[in-house]
Formats: structure tokens, C-alpha cells, sequence
């Protein structure tokens, strides 16, 4: 594959595997980036979920909703979110977040299909990546939140190998990315309150519990690609 910038869009293409350590199971959502060359202006977006007929327990909360999250940055601008979050209010939420990354370069290398790709790693909010890129495609934005690459990432993953994006193919078109927030109307929720909404108990999730007897209230295992946060230390 081979990529120049003469157009307007860049157009990848991911796997995103996420592995179920309860279930034990990897599961493969496709995923895609789209980046603007000129405006920098990104959008990345993954449909994933379990459903119930994928042997998941009785006891594991599975959402009604086909879970839908995409990502839409601008330089100089906070990087919206739109996620729905599981929980017992089935709540779609509009977030911004605002965080830095960045990388730490390494000699290493390896060869696939005769592209040499270059390794980096990073650290982010509790997980550690290793990326594998190609420094002559100069696209300097990854899949999800992955930012400041010196080249395409053509795989990134975590040292525990539960989460991992492999580049399937990619291309470049005239395409114009519209801000899918432009019309939005409700509440933005600034990331900080991220933590509560995706592992705390909400007013809702304990008014649940409280019905079920002899229940526990507790937090929530922090399993999901951010665990600790800046702001929290």
C-alpha cells in the first residue's frame, strides 16, 4: 500500500479487538479513522458490544442499545466524545476531554509486507502502548485517542494484551468531514467526570442495587482503556 498527500482525506480502516477476560474471549469490532490532510481535523468511529447470546452470565449487565462511539478533534479545540456509557440509565453522553500524548521512540523495527515499520510506546492513563508505525506515511494521528504519531500506526496495543488496532487497508478520497456534534442540542460532559459515570455508582446504579438483598455497594472494576486519570492524582 502506498499513500501520498495530494487529496483530502485520509480513509483507514481497523480491527479492534478487545479481549473478555470474565468470558474469556477476544471480540473484533471493526473500527474507522478518517483524517483531513489540510484542517488536521480527525474522526474516528468503532460499533461494539456483547450480546447476550455470546455466553455471557445471568449476573453480566448487557446494554439494549447497539453501542455506538465515535471521536471528532480539531487542532485547538477540545476532542468531543460521544459514548454510551452501560449502565442501568441506558445514556447516551456527549463528552469533551482535553489530554496530551506522547511518545517514546525506539531503533526497533520490524518488516511487513515489505514496509518496514518502526516501534514506539507510550503511557496513557493506565494502560502502556506499544504502536508500530510507518514513519514514511505521515499521518500523525492514530485510532481512538492516539495522537503525535511520527507516522500511520499500522498496530497498537496494550502490554496486556487486551486491547490491540491492526490496519486492515486504507486510502485517500475529496471527502469532507462534518462535525457530527454541529447540531447537537443536550449537555456536554466534561471528561472529568468520566471515572463516576464509567466505573462509580451513580444515583441510578444504586437504586438498583439497593433492591437487590444483601447486595454490596462498590465500585466498579476498572477494566476499560482508561483507568487512572490525570486529575485524580
Amino acid at each position: 500500500m502506498s499513500f501520498g498527500c495530494r487529496s483530502q482525506t485520509f480513509n483507514a480502516n481497523y480491527n479492534f479487538n478487545v479481549y473478555n477476560k470474565d468470558l474469556r474471549k477476544t471480540f473484533v469490532f471493526p473500527a474507522n479513522l478518517k483524517f483531513e490532510i489540510k484542517t488536521k481535523i480527525k474522526f474516528y468511529k468503532v460499533q461494539f458490544g456483547i450480546k447476550p447470546n455470546e455466553g455471557t452470565p445471568e449476573t453480566y449487565f448487557i446494554s439494549k442499545k447497539t453501542p455506538l462511539y465515535y471521536i471528532y478533534s480539531k487542532p485547538g479545540e477540545k476532542t468531543l466524545i460521544f459514548e454510551n456509557i452501560p449502565n442501568v440509565k441506558e445514556k447516551d453522553y456527549v463528552l469533551n476531554d482535553d489530554y496530551e500524548m506522547s511518545w517514546i521512540l525506539s531503533s526497533e523495527f520490524k518488516i511487513v509486507n515489505k514496509i518496514k515499520l518502526r516501534k514506539a510506546e507510550t503511557d496513557f492513563r493506565g494502560r502502556h502502548y506499544f504502536a508500530w508505525y510507518d514513519e514514511k506515511v505521515k499521518i500523525p494521528v492514530g485510532p481512538w485517542k492516539f495522537k503525535n504519531t511520527p507516522g500511520l500506526i499500522y498496530e497498537v496495543y496494550d502490554d496486556a494484551n487486551n486491547f490491540k488496532w491492526s490496519l486492515l487497508n486504507f486510502n485517500e478520497n475529496s471527502e469532507e468531514i462534518k462535525n457530527p456534534f454541529d447540531s447537537y442540542k443536550g449537555e456536554i460532559v466534561s471528561f472529568h467526570q468520566y471515572p463516576i459515570l464509567r466505573y462509580g455508582i451513580t444515583p441510578e446504579l444504586k437504586k438498583e442495587l439497593e433492591k437487590i438483598p444483601n447486595n454490596q455497594v462498590f465500585e466498579q472494576e476498572r477494566n476499560g482503556l482508561e483507568t487512572e486519570f490525570e486529575w485524580e492524582k
